[in-house]
């Protein structure tokens, strides 16, 4: 029989915020993860009860800035960034409110304590969370073997504020876990997770939202890991011995260097004065005013990009790299590992439309690039199939599938004499297959492989006795990002598919978002995925997969696809690769037409 989590979760009230009662929602559906809830509350009388009424929505939080604690806000300096913040730049387009209070539906095998009465589910816990705002008590400290998970959210939207302000590639939430040591009161802090939220908004409503609502996902995720077995903290970081300085990204290993300060309670919103802070939000006031002038004038296009190594030249099998060599530098992964989105050859395409996604396929002696087609004026994007000749020209362009629905990343692959295609289709909540009837451009639906699901972006691959599906879902809706990777496995392209164990495997847009076909080679898989950093389709990450099997997963960051400062290049989200031939989707900004 598999053992089970004790999972203690301290709340402030019966009511609590609507991203708490999220969390527990999650948590009481995991099968090996038995939930208590501690009510920290000076009226005993309300922890014997459910039936509190929820606060009006009026009582949640307004205005988030409103609610930060910065030194100087209360003059004129401070007063003035509080009002460019709040009338002029915050433009919140969603409406979900994670801090509105609700009274909690617990199931009836959550056990419900007030915190004079918890001290034996303490003792016997093996971990405990705190979704409090205000310290833990001394009394409701466990022993030194369980550790306190702690999101620090006392102070979450005084660092949103200053992600936003400061103008950060992404922003952050971390999760903690403190443990007393030797029965002293000394407590050890661990960082054992790491999640990050799109930067693409310059509402500080919207981008709060995100971050409270990614906590369920968050804390959830880690929790179920570790019920199955996995440490969070060997899971969540395999990138040892760090990453080489052009891998990744100076600006997000600057963000995480500033999360260490977060272990021992040093961030101090208060440091940020409130002539500095009006300087932040004046700068952040004319960035997004240049930034809407220059949408009138000018327009992102996504263009297809070609690369030809020549047969074998890349992802060739290599011997194991001996001890001291370094993966980075090996040939056979320079041009996503080490390369720059300008190292491509443009493939020319229509003014005012997006051509993207490209995935590669060999149909006899002929090489085929399927891809989305999206006029720039459109709703709705749809699927396009050509020849690629050697030179990176496409030949015979067909149209593959159109609908009432957006349809994109048309992954292609065959099973025997047949060949199949997965599109996105992530409105119809659906995972569609099809089959073709006459190759390239004449397809038929097999069935939905998963239906009543909210993902994108699903990859398939075999591993020689097991179907695996990379797939995408979202943490929350108001996060508005692919930022959770699931994993499918089916003995069968056509299913049944079982849903990994540990889902979502990977948390965070820095990451979990699929950028195209799992790669073989000669050590290995590799997982190209997005780099959701500065701004949608920014980079393409490459991941050496450690682990994959139906108990398990595990993936290591080798080497990441990036624009060229200065050059004319704004980022890149898609590659595909076969027979030494790459290629990549990128973003160049191109005047409009008059």
């Amino acid at each position: 029989m598999q053992a089970v989590l004790s999972v203690i979760a301290i709340i402030d009230t019966p009511t609590p915020e609507r991203w708490v009662n999220q969390l527990i929602t999650r948590l009481e559906a995991r099968d090996r993860v038995q939930l208590t809830l501690v009510v920290q509350e000076s009226d005993e009388q309300s922890a014997k009860s459910l039936a509190s009424a929820p606060e009006p929505a009026g009582a949640s939080m307004a205005r988030v800035s409103d609610t930060v604690s910065t030194s100087g806000s209360t003059r004129w300096p401070g007063r003035l960034a509080t009002k460019l913040l709040n009338e002029q730049i915050d433009k919140p387009l969603l409406s979900d409110d994670p801090w509105l209070r609700e009274s909690m539906a617990s199931a009836e095998s959550t056990e419900l304590l007030s915190a004079r009465n918890c001290r034996p589910s303490l003792d016997a816990a093996s971990i405990v969370l705190k979704l409090t705002r205000s310290p833990l008590p001394e009394d409701l400290w466990p022993p030194t073997s369980v550790p306190v998970w702690d999101a620090h959210v006392e102070t979450l939207d005084a660092r949103i504020e200053d992600a936003l302000l400061q103008q950060e590639p992404l922003t952050w939430v971390h999760l903690w876990s403190h443990q007393r040591a030797n029965d002293s009161r000394e407590i050890l802090t661990r960082r054992i997770a790491s999640h990050a939220l799109p930067r693409q908004s310059f509402s500080l409503t919207d981008l709060s939202r995100a971050a409270w609502f990614s906590l369920p996902s968050v804390i959830d995720a880690r929790v179920n890991w570790l019920a199955q077995g996995c440490d969070p903290v060997s899971t969540e970081y395999t990138d040892s011995p760090p990453l080489a300085e052009h891998v990744i990204d100076p600006e997000v290993r600057a963000a995480h260097d500033r999360a260490e300060t977060l272990q021992h309670h040093e961030y101090l919103p208060a440091a940020i004065s409130g002539t500095r802070r009006l300087g932040l939000a004046l700068s952040l006031w004319w960035y997004h005013s240049v930034e809407r002038i220059r949408h009138r004038f000018w327009y992102e296009q996504w263009q297809l990009a070609f690369r030809n190594d020549g047969p074998d030249a890349l992802f060739q099998p290599a011997p194991e790299i001996q001890s001291g060599d370094s993966l980075e530098n090996s040939n056979q992964l320079n041009a996503l590992a080490n390369g720059s989105v300008g190292d491509f050859i443009t493939i020319d395409s229509p003014d005012m439309t997006w051509w993207a996604d490209p995935h590669l396929h060999r149909h006899g002696d002929d090489l085929y690039v399927f891809f989305e087609e999206k006029a720039l004026d459109a709703d709705n994007g749809h699927l396009l199939a050509a020849r690629l000749t050697d030179d990176g020209r496409l030949e015979d362009i067909v149209n593959v599938l159109e609908g009432d629905q957006h349809l994109s990343y048309p992954f292609v692959f065959s099973d025997d004499n047949d060949t199949y295609m997965i599109p996105e289709n992530a409105s119809h909540r659906s995972v569609p297959l099809y089959k073709a009837q006459r190759f390239p451009d004449q397809w038929v639906k097999v069935q939905d492989v998963l239906s009543d699901v909210n993902l994108a972006a699903s990859t398939v691959h075999f591993d020689g006795e097991l179907w695996w599906m990379f797939t995408n879902g979202m943490s929350h809706p108001s996060v508005n990002a692919r930022d959770e990777l699931h994993l499918y496995h089916a003995q069968h392209v056509t299913g049944p598919w079982h849903a990994h164990p540990m889902n979502p495997v990977i948390t965070g847009v820095d990451r979990a978002r699929m950028a195209g076909s799992i790669i073989r080679d000669g050590r290995g898989l590799y997982r190209p995925s997005q780099f959701g950093a500065r701004r949608y389709g920014y980079g393409i990450n490459l991941h050496r997969i450690d682990r994959l099997d139906t108990q398990g997963y595990a993936e290591t960051t080798v080497g990441r696809l990036l624009p060229e400062e200065g050059s004319q290049w704004l980022g890149c989200h898609s590659t595909s690769y076969l027979d030494g031939v790459t290629l990549v989707d990128r973003i160049v900004q191109r005047r409009r037409r008059s």
